[in-house]
């Protein structure tokens, strides 16, 4: 299934990218503190997006995003050196778009998306033990989302020529599958005991080229 969405959404991008009224765009901004589950031991941090879309007519399109970010993790009474730690997460996304306000030099969008492919990294500058295993020491450490999550996208581009800017503002929400740590893979919830829900707001600022 997943391979197949895969090669579904390539083949829309190429469409795309060969057709009038499309737009590439590239942003960067800060993912709020998340919340729920592990997300809640997750600082905010930095965000960053490339997005291709294209307008059906005046008000509807279509978008494909995709996001990466960086967080430290905070501090824990219960696992000491916690905040050593710092997790990238990055995914991929397909969704319409739909034009709700427009006026003479700017115009607000609206996008519900679908998540697919959302990871999770560990990474930190020092010695680092869950478990018993030490996550520097060559170990890898993934979350893997759920097959489907979502986001909510708003945008207020502003101009009228090929060179736009556009301010956004997300919402995105969803559930972790998996914790992969060394060669053993876990359940979030079965295995982890740890709520699964993954949440977070973003804002971003980014410039979009139309074609």
């Amino acid at each position: 299934m997943k391979k197949l969405l895969s090669i579904l959404t390539l083949t829309l991008v190429v469409t795309l990218g060969y057709s009038q009224n499309t737009y590439v765009g590239v942003s960067s901004g800060i993912a709020a503190n998340p919340g729920g589950g592990w997300g809640a031991d997750l600082r905010a941090g930095e965000i960053s997006a490339l997005n291709i879309g294209h307008y059906f007519n005046d008000k509807w399109g279509v978008e494909v995003n995709l996001s990466t970010s960086n967080h430290r993790m905070k501090n824990s009474a219960f696992i000491p050196g916690q905040e050593k730690v710092g997790m990238g997460i990055a995914y991929w996304s397909v969704g319409p778009s739909y034009v709700w306000a427009r006026g003479e030099k700017m115009h607000i969008e609206v996008k519900p998306q679908i998540i697919y492919g959302m990871r999770g990294k560990m990474t930190n500058r020092r010695d680092f033990y869950l478990n018993d295993v030490n996550i520097n020491d060559g170990v890898s450490s993934t979350w893997t989302g759920d097959t489907f999550n979502f986001k909510i996208g708003n945008s207020l581009v502003i101009g009228t020529g090929k060179l736009q800017l556009s301010i956004d503002v997300d919402y995105m929400g969803g559930n972790w599958k998996t914790f992969d740590v060394g060669d053993a893979e876990l359940d979030m919830e079965d295995d982890l005991g740890s709520s699964s829900a993954f949440n977070r707001l973003m804002f971003s600022v980014g410039v979009r080229r139309s074609f």
